[in-house]
């Protein structure tokens, strides 16, 4: 299981194999081989449990 806390950007999860559930405050969402998910930046904490590889990609905002 991993913790992660959410970044000042949205982020983008593409499921390459296996599945499991990111587990969030208000619910869970299943994942699987081929789904994805875009994350808000506002999202808090959440957890992801299963065996899965996946693809996780942000765009960091620029110092302005």
């Amino acid at each position: 299981m991993h913790v992660f806390n959410s970044l000042n950007v949205f982020v983008l999860i593409y499921i390459v194999d296996g599945e499991g559930q990111l587990i969030y405050e208000d619910g869970l969402i299943q994942l699987s081989k081929g789904s994805s998910i875009m994350v808000p930046a506002n999202m808090g904490e959440y957890t992801i449990q299963g065996k899965i590889e996946a693809i996780v990609t942000y765009i960091n905002k620029p110092n302005v």
